[in-house]
């Protein structure tokens, strides 16, 4: 995980996780993974891109049934 002191300069991890480290530690706020702010069958529903690459769902339409479900 982040470093919960400032200044902590783990050692023997790659220089990505130290940036992402530093980026964190800059930052103003922090938002949560969608997956935790929507039902589960919602993120499930998102994840489905396939037709929509494949042209065979507009994004909108993709949005609509996350939607559905979402209020159900």
């Amino acid at each position: 995980g982040t470093p919960a002191a400032a200044g902590v300069q783990p050692e023997g991890v790659a220089q990505a996780v130290l940036d992402g480290f530093a980026m964190v530690s800059e930052a103003t706020s922090v938002n949560g993974p969608i997956d935790s702010k929507v039902k589960p069958e919602t993120f499930t529903e998102l994840r489905k891109v396939q037709p929509m690459l494949k042209g065979e769902k507009t994004p909108a339409q993709l949005l609509e049934a996350a939607k559905a479900i979402e209020v159900q």
